[in-house]
């Protein structure tokens, strides 16, 4: 069931792409055949000569990007997880290499549900995370998404990731000059005395804040919201401060952001007690989101699980 004002992730991405468009002429929007797909109805209907449908091809929506931003435009690129993997070459080459001025949503990310199995958009980070010159954002909410969006085009100096859901989410209006300090974390909840911070991104932020807030644990909740690069200043704090660090993840184990945190500890030689929620290196079959939330052993009894055993 849908919430009043709760709309889908793509259409707060594209309302504000809409928005700054008419404000500034060179940004151009790009998609392959995901028009429905990512609610790009709207820049489509107003800015028809600002905005392409490639049809079904990842790699060449990407090379033009390329192409329009070596020019001077500002482009948007939506595509869902589970079809930008075939665009890796692009922009691990053309995109990153380069360091080229662009936005590409990456949309579906994570579980999808029924859209079927290989829709799943769980290897993104696996695979964008060893590129250099992302800066990838996963928002938490309407307002940070925009914000991100609003930064991206305002810098214009690299190459921007935003990645959302298929969830809905509370609409949230932002002025085109509200803008975020890139690699930054925040505290999405402050309980009393907290010895567990549970870290984690995306809607699982609301999701996780929710659940400890109702059960009354004492249990810290940070918002990872750049997943690159990572708020080294948090990570640092986070020993000092916490026994225990849950990180909550709906992708995949193997490829996943709790294992650059451990990374990064194990490299500072920092001793950290980690618990890493993740999918475990198989495939997820299709169902809906609750099922496989439950068959992956990360929905909210799994994670009452691992906190009560971080709470020895």
């Amino acid at each position: 069931t849908k919430k009043e004002n709760h709309v889908s992730w793509s259409e707060i991405v594209s309302s504000q792409v809409h928005k700054l468009m008419a404000f500034d002429n060179d940004i151009v929007t790009i998609t392959p055949a995901m028009i429905n797909g990512s609610k790009l109805e709207k820049i489509f209907e107003d800015f028809p000569k600002r905005a392409f449908d490639v049809g079904i091809a990842e790699q060449h929506a990407i090379t033009f990007a390329c192409g329009l931003s070596i020019s001077g435009k500002k482009p948007f690129i939506s595509i869902y997880s589970s079809f930008i993997q075939r665009a890796y070459d692009q922009i691990n080459h053309d995109v990153a290499r380069m360091n080229l001025p662009m936005l590409i949503a990456v949309d579906r990310a994570g579980f999808v549900g029924e859209d079927g199995e290989t829709h799943h958009g769980v290897f993104d980070i696996g695979f964008l995370m060893g590129i250099p010159n992302l800066t990838i954002f996963t928002p938490s909410n309407a307002k940070e998404a925009k914000q991100f969006i609003n930064t991206a085009f305002d810098k214009n100096d690299g190459s921007y990731v935003i990645r959302v859901s298929k969830q809905n989410t509370k609409y949230q209006d932002v002025l085109i000059n509200d803008y975020l300090e890139i690699g930054t974390w925040t505290m999405a909840y402050k309980a009393n005395n907290a010895k567990i911070a549970i870290l984690t991104y995306d809607d699982k932020v609301n999701q996780v804040v929710q659940h400890v807030y109702q059960n009354h644990y004492d249990v810290d909740v940070i918002n990872a919201r750049f997943l690159k690069p990572m708020d080294e200043k948090m990570l640092l704090k986070i020993p000092e401060k916490y026994e225990h660090l849950i990180v909550y993840e709906t992708d995949i184990r193997n490829a996943s952001l709790g294992l650059y945190i451990s990374e990064f500890y194990n490299m500072h030689s920092i001793q950290m007690n980690m618990t890493l929620m993740a999918i475990d290196n198989h495939y997820t079959p299709q169902g809906k989101i609750s099922e496989l939330l439950t068959l992956e052993k990360l929905d909210m009894d799994a994670l009452d699980y691992e906190i009560k055993k971080a709470m020895g």
